[in-house]
């Protein structure tokens, strides 16, 4: 069970973000409330109602001393956290046409500011908030998320995803928009969340070659952005009832409709993860959260969950993925009751902090790794002549291919910590705060992007 859990009502953590350089978490919850807490005790150091005129859609940390909010008020507003955030210092002004601000990425060194918007992606200069950098209406529809790719300073690039199922490239350091974009990229399906990720061994310096993508068919893809190849995709994660929210074709690595000229087909190799992927079947999930690089071990973590309030990580390969741990359901404060909205994973001490729709937040612990093996480097070396350029070089990065049996087992935390909870003791009431928070039958309601 959680190591800590706090009610951070009224409503509930749409966002979480911790920094990098300091002990601090930022909230922002369905009530439009902005709080600070200690990442490790959960303590609350301040809390700003109303913080916006409208919906937080996003956090964003630049060191101890700046916090960045986006909101659908149109507005990004930043905060010194170490003034407890009690009234923003500086405010990025909204666009002419009132759009919604869905996500914003910040390039410290290169004092770089980027957001998505409903109708494009703006850059700005943090020194100079007043006029935008540039301005890149590179796709058709709304901008959930921009992604300034690590360690590229020296040559700012942007990664983003738009409802229209396209990652796009974008060279920060050209201003027009059709000589900016350098890649694109057909998800087939609309992109809610992306990030970056890289092989074990490279230079804490070097710009991350892959990128992985979540659509709102809890589908995941990878993408190796430097050879432009998908890696692989796993479109069966969760068990959907209806198609009718997808394109004409199949999705997945099995597509080969584009959606633009310039986007990149599925490599073969890719194609031939299909078979594995689909020998995995369902990984029981209700929904996705999002992903995370764990730096330290060399692999990427997803977390699902079910709508009981139980959440599982996996770590995800091109060949296939594997259940790492479990965060079960439990009466509060000692777990979640509810579907699990957003979370940060501390790459210090490897635990999750975690946000749901019961109004708490969590504390969870890391588990234990143990180093590769030889046997199993070796296997790695010898699958990689099978595979395709870009996911041999991935494979030798992120440890041994997995088999099918590993794939589907089961690798929970320490007991203590993750052993779900039998019926009686899942049942036990600790009171008003265990009890639920009444939500509308329709989930989909409390859905706060444009998805």
């Amino acid at each position: 069970m959680a190591t800590r859990s706090v009610d951070v009502g009224p409503g509930f953590a749409l966002c979480v973000e911790g920094c990098a350089n300091s002990a601090l978490l930022a909230l922002a919850t369905s009530e439009r409330v902005l709080g600070l807490r200690d990442r490790v005790t959960l303590t609350a150091v301040n809390q700003l109602a109303n913080a916006h005129d409208a919906r937080i859609n996003e956090l964003c940390f630049s060191g101890p001393h700046t916090l960045y909010s986006a909101s659908s008020d149109g507005r990004v507003r930043l905060w010194d956290p170490s003034a407890a955030c009690l009234a923003p210092v500086r405010e990025i002004p909204a666009a002419d046409d009132g759009s919604e601000v869905w996500s914003v990425s910040v390039e410290p060194e290169a004092h770089l500011v980027a957001t998505g918007t409903e109708t494009a992606v703006v850059l700005w200069d943090v020194r100079r908030l007043t006029t935008p950098l540039a301005r890149y209406e590179v796709h058709t529809e709304a901008v959930t998320q921009v992604r300034f790719r690590p360690g590229s300073a020296a040559a700012p690039s942007l990664l983003t995803g738009s409802m229209d199922g396209l990652l796009c490239e974008i060279d920060c350091r050209v201003t027009d928009e059709d000589d900016a974009v350098v890649g694109t990229h057909n998800t087939e399906s609309p992109v809610t969340a992306l990030g970056f990720f890289c092989g074990a061994g490279a230079p804490s310096d070097a710009p991350c070659e892959c990128a992985w993508a979540l659509s709102s068919t809890d589908a995941i893809s990878l993408w190796n952005l430097v050879l432009a190849e998908r890696l692989g995709s796993f479109d069966n994660l969760v068990p959907h009832l209806t198609s009718d929210h997808l394109t004409d074709g199949p999705t997945g690595a099995k597509a080969s409709t584009s959606r633009a000229a310039s986007s990149v087909a599925a490599s073969s190799a890719a194609a031939s993860l299909s078979a594995a992927t689909a020998a995995m079947g369902s990984l029981s999930l209700a929904y996705v959260v999002g992903c995370a690089w764990d730096v330290k071990a060399g692999r990427l973590l997803m977390l699902g969950g079910d709508a009981d309030g139980t959440g599982r990580t996996f770590e995800v390969r091109p060949d296939g993925i594997r259940h790492v741990g479990t965060m079960p359901a439990a009466s509060r404060p000692r777990g979640h009751i509810d579907r699990i909205r957003a979370f940060h994973y501390v790459q210090a001490d490897a635990t999750f902090v975690t946000g749901a729709e019961d109004g708490v937040v969590c504390l969870w612990p890391g588990e234990t790794r143990g180093a590769p093996s030889p046997a199993g480097a070796r296997s790695a070396k010898s699958s990689a002549a099978a595979m395709g350029k870009a996911e041999a070089r991935l494979a030798m990065a992120m440890g041994p291919k997995l088999t099918t049996a590993e794939a589907t087992e089961e690798s929970p935390l320490a007991e203590e910590a993750t052993g779900a909870p039998d019926d009686d003791e899942a049942a036990v009431d600790d009171g008003p705060a265990a009890k639920k928070i009444k939500r509308p039958k329709d989930k989909e309601k409390w859905r706060v992007k444009p998805y």
